[in-house]
């Protein structure tokens, strides 16, 4: 999925290159952003069996994208991730997502 993202920009930017007056130039260009800021994070390896399984108490709840709006997307995000002894989160991993920009949004909450 990682070698798809250069793909991705630049259908969007070649979008906004035809169709410059587009009520969608704005979420394109936020678009745009969140793909760069998820393709500079580490490859993520997928661990098949880890030591023990956590949950939050509390799960974050992630604002709707403008995509997500108009395609009127809702649910839940499945994130595996390791969580360390020094209480950071590494590599995770989208198990089940939604799309429409919800699952790079997902990633972003996981590891801030």
């Amino acid at each position: 999925m990682r070698k798809k993202y250069p793909d991705a920009i630049a259908i969007l930017q070649d979008f906004l290159g035809r169709f410059p007056a587009d009520n969608h130039v704005g979420p394109f260009r936020g678009r745009i952003a969140v793909i760069r800021k998820v393709a500079e994070m580490p490859e993520s390896a997928v661990v098949t069996n880890p030591d023990s399984a956590v949950k939050l108490s509390e799960l974050p709840k992630l604002a709707l994208t403008d995509a997500a709006k108009v395609g009127k997307v809702g649910g839940s995000i499945t994130v595996e991730a390791t969580f360390t002894g020094v209480g950071t989160i590494e590599n995770p991993v989208i198990v089940q997502g939604l799309g429409f920009g919800l699952d790079e949004r997902a990633m972003i909450t996981v590891l801030e």
